[in-house]
C-alpha cells in the first residue's frame, strides 16, 4: 500500500540510483528469509534509491527517454516468452536496454505465480527465462523479481539451481495511479526500491504512472 503523510527529514538525504546488481543490501538468494533492505547507512554514505521496470511492456519506451535525459539507469525485468506480443517491448529493445546499461533481470519465462506450478514447471519458467535473456542481451543475468512476489523456500531453492544470485526485496514500493509524488519521494529518502508497470497517459490502468510525475520525480532524484 502507499505510504501516507509522509513526513521528511529536516536534512537533505544523499540518494544514489543503483541497479540492483550494485546492491549490497538487495535480497540474497543466500539468505531468501531475509528480503528487506536492512537498516539504513551511517551519516555521510548515500542512500540506494533503485528504479525497476516490470514486464516488459511497450510504454516504459517513455520511461527509458526519461531516464536517459537524466542520465539515469534502472533494471527491467522482463518475461522473455512475452516478447514481441501487443503492448510489450520486441527483442531488439531489450538488447538496446542492455547496451545503454541498464540492468536485465528475470521476472520467469510468462510472468507465471510459480507457487501455483509443480516444481518442475517452475525450473523451467526460471531457467528457460534466465537463458534466454543471457543470450539475448549478452549479460550474465542474475537478478529475478517473482511475479505476484509469489515464492517460498522451494521456489528459493529452484532459482539458486537455475543461477540467480539476488531477488527484489518485497519491501519495495509499487507505483500505482493513486501513488502521489510525496509518496515516492519520501520512499526514496529511506533509500528504497520502486516498481513501476505502465507510463502512460491517465486514466490506463492501476499499476500506471503518468509521464510528467515520472519526470518530475526522476528530476527530483537527481538534485539530491
Amino acid at each position: 500500500m502507499p505510504l501516507t503523510s509522509p513526513s521528511f527529514p529536516p536534512h537533505r538525504t544523499a540518494l544514489a540510483i543503483c541497479t540492483l546488481a550494485t546492491l549490497t543490501a538487495c535480497a540474497t538468494l543466500e539468505t531468501p528469509a531475509s528480503r528487506s533492505l536492512g537498516t539504513a547507512p551511517p551519516p555521510g554514505r548515500h542512500l540506494p534509491v533503485t528504479l525497476t521496470f516490470d514486464d516488459a511492456l511497450a510504454s516504459q519506451e517513455t520511461a527509458v527517454e526519461l531516464l536517459r535525459r537524466h542520465g539515469l539507469t534502472a533494471t527491467f525485468y522482463i518475461p522473455s516468452g512475452l516478447l514481441g506480443r501487443e503492448g510489450r517491448m520486441t527483442a531488439d529493445q531489450v538488447r538496446r536496454l542492455a547496451a545503454a546499461g541498464h540492468e536485465i533481470g528475470a521476472h520467469t519465462r510468462t510472468h507465471a505465480r510459480l507457487t501455483d506450478l509443480p516444481p518442475e514447471a517452475r525450473r523451467h519458467q526460471l531457467c528457460a527465462d534466465r537463458t534466454a535473456l543471457t543470450r539475448l542481451t549478452g549479460t550474465d543475468v542474475r537478478s529475478l523479481a517473482y511475479p505476484y512476489d509469489a515464492t517460498d523456500p522451494t521456489t528459493d531453492r529452484l532459482a539458486r539451481e537455475c543461477g540467480f544470485h539476488h531477488t527484489r526485496p518485497n519491501n519495495a514500493l509499487t507505483v500505482l495511479d493513486t501513488t502521489t509524488p510525496a509518496t515516492l519521494r519520501h520512499h526514496a529518502t529511506k533509500g528504497g526500491t520502486f516498481v513501476f508497470h505502465k507510463v502512460c497517459h491517465p486514466p490506463c490502468g492501476r499499476y500506471a504512472i503518468a509521464p510528467k510525475t515520472l519526470a518530475d520525480f526522476l528530476t527530483w532524484l537527481t538534485t539530491r
